[in-house]
């Protein structure tokens, strides 16, 4: 009886002799043990993995440990790996595996979980009943199921802080962000504008990026509230502030179009004290298309002229930022607007504009000022048969270095409006009806004062504002 070494093979010959005491016989015999391939084997690192990013190729190493091609006499047989998975569509690449045992492979951007099968194979052969294979090994990839594609597209939004807005910290970002969670965008502030670029994961909504000095941390909402937003801080660390973010979603198209598209009147009111700031309102008009594309053009209070594009998102709102004096660096106009389909009023109550001139920005408020005021907004209706759907109606003109307020009666008829005969004041209003402005003058003891207003035919009342010496003034007409 006897046994091999293990892994042993060749031929070893051995003697038996057979003795009886008296005579003795020996055999001599030849055994020949025969090679046979043994199996290669490996291990894995682990047996799932998890992605975190969509489109990016995945390189794992040393994934597979304890490669060997079979016992030690078989080492110097060339070892590889042979890789199938069940669900091809999901990966951009497929899984593959090194020689020396790195895994690689890249995600898709739709979620699912792929089955992944490794074997090792070695050119050893099966002769004589030799394995060359190992025994399977399973790998199991998850990709997350992915929110991105419901997100794609422009973000807009604002950053400032809406209890004490500073020019310096008040801005407008933008962004566009693709359906695997890369995003690039640009960021305007007190007169600059820079760029950046960054990705949310498939595990982190959340992102820090980098625009010039300023720096966004930014968190997408990736939840099923669907509220379509951005939110997050703008810092910078030189100036020492920092200023919460907020946007929202472009959420229409030419598919999709908004019942929100027309034109829309708003008035900004102004200071209750002229010497402070302008008494007026500012005025602007706003046309949002069917694709929710929101143009605003107007005037301040101080007859700055003032025009943005943005866009609306699905809950209505809209971000205004419009830079003055200087291209921003001397003040702004900044906040939400959120429109709606109330027929009593054309924004909601929660939307506020504030306006920042900076000292020295203009020569009518050489200290400037800060006003923050909640504005009043129609929509304009030009299929109605008289602009003005009242027949008289009274002006108020105040502020602006007028002594006392002065007050007119007027007269309305088709959209034609005729001051009271007996006013010294030379008072004199027409109504544009494309823009949907009362614009007129009126003289005082300074000269001739020229009038900006805004019709607001929910509010039977139009309101804007006039130039004095050295004060803004305010115009009011209501509807009799």
């Amino acid at each position: 009886m006897f046994a091999p070494v293990p892994n042993a093979f060749g031929t070893n010959t051995f003697i038996v002799t057979a003795d009886n005491g008296t005579q003795t016989n020996s055999v001599t015999n030849t055994v020949s043990i025969i090679w046979v391939n043994q199996a290669p084997s490996f291990a894995l690192a682990a047996t799932s993995i998890t992605v975190n990013q969509y489109d990016t190729p995945v390189s794992i190493p040393n994934f597979a440990t304890n490669i060997l091609a079979g016992p030690p006499n078989e080492s110097s047989q060339t070892f590889s790996f042979v890789v199938t998975n069940n669900n091809a569509g999901l990966l951009l690449s497929q899984p593959a595996m090194s020689q020396s045992g790195t895994l690689t492979f890249t995600p898709g951007k739709t979620g699912g979980t792929v089955t992944v099968t490794i074997k090792g194979v070695d050119n050893g052969g099966t002769l004589n009943g030799g394995v060359n294979t190992s025994t399977n090994h399973t790998l199991t990839i998850t990709i997350p199921a992915n929110p991105y594609p419901y997100l794609t597209g422009p973000f807009t939004g604002l950053f400032y802080d809406t209890n004490s807005a500073a020019n310096a910290s008040a801005g407008y970002f933008s962004l566009v962000l693709t359906n695997d969670g890369n995003f690039t965008g640009y960021i305007l502030c007190a007169g600059s504008s820079n760029q950046f670029a960054g990705q949310f994961t498939i595990t982190n909504s959340i992102a820090t990026v980098t625009a010039g000095n300023f720096v966004l941390n930014l968190t997408v909402d990736t939840t099923a509230n669907w509220t379509e937003s951005v939110s997050g801080s703008v810092s910078n660390t030189a100036a020492s502030w920092e200023v919460p973010l907020t946007g929202y979603l472009a959420g229409y198209s030419s598919s999709f179009e908004t019942a929100l598209a027309g034109t829309y009147l708003v008035a900004m009111p102004g200071f209750d004290d002229p010497t402070a700031g302008p008494a007026g309102d500012s005025v602007f008009n706003f046309i949002i298309s069917l694709s929710g594309k929101v143009s605003l053009i107007g005037y301040t209070a101080d007859n700055t002229f003032a025009r943005q594009t943005s866009e609306l998102s699905v809950a209505g709102y809209c971000p205004i930022y419009v830079p003055l004096y200087n291209n921003g660096s001397g003040g702004v106009l900044i906040g939400w607007l959120n429109f709606t389909e109330d027929p009593s009023d054309s924004v909601t109550s929660d939307s506020v504009l504030t306006w920042i001139n900076l000292p020295g920005a203009t020569t009518l408020y050489p200290d400037g000022f800060t006003n923050q005021a909640a504005p009043v907004a129609s929509y304009y209706d030009t299929t109605m048969g008289d602009i003005l759907p009242y027949s008289s109606g009274t002006v108020i003109l105040s502020g602006g270095n007028l002594t006392t307020p002065i007050t007119n009666s007027v007269a309305i008829s088709s959209d034609v409006i005729t001051v009271e005969p007996s006013a010294t004041n030379h008072l004199s209003l027409y109504i544009n009806s494309t823009t949907g402005e009362i614009l007129g003058s009126f003289v005082d003891s300074h000269g001739t004062n020229y009038i900006d207003s805004a019709i607001l035919q929910d509010a039977n009342s139009a309101r804007g504002y006039f130039l004095g010496n050295t004060e803004g003034g305010s115009f009011i007409l209501n509807g009799n």
